[in-house]
C-alpha cells in the first residue's frame, strides 16, 4: 500500500513526530528518535524492531530538519549535498536527492 511503512501511514507518522518536536521545542536527533518511536506506538505500531529502523527514521529526520516537510515549524534550509552527507548521513542524503 503506497504511503504506508510497517503498517503506519508515513505522512501521519512524520507530521505527528514533528508536532512532538515542536511541543518539546527540540530539533536534535536524539529527541527525534524518541518522538519517532512514541508516534509509531501511538499510531498502532507494535514492533520495536520496525519502529526503530534507522534508515526511514534518519531520512524523515533530515527532511523535517531541513524544512522539506510542509506544515511544520521548520524553515527550508538549502544545504549542499556534501553538507547533508557530512552532518546528517547517507540516509539523509538519499532522502534529499530522492
Amino acid at each position: 500500500m503506497p504511503g504506508v511503512l510497517f503498517g503506519i501511514p508515513v505522512a501521519r507518522w512524520i507530521k505527528g513526530t514533528a508536532e512532538r518536536m515542536a511541543a518539546a521545542r527540540k530539533d536534535d536527533r536524539t529527541a527525534w528518535n524518541r518522538a519517532w518511536m512514541e508516534e509509531y506506538t501511538k499510531l498502532g505500531g507494535h514492533s520495536a524492531t520496525c519502529g526503530e529502523k534507522g534508515c526511514p527514521r534518519a531520512a524523515a529526520y533530515a527532511l523535517w530538519y531541513l524544512g522539506y516537510v510542509r506544515g511544520t515549524n521548520r524553515m527550508r534550509m538549502e544545504w549542499a549535498i556534501e553538507r547533508v552527507y557530512a552532518e546528517l548521513g547517507k540516509n539523509a542524503t538519499y532522502a534529499v536527492i530522492g
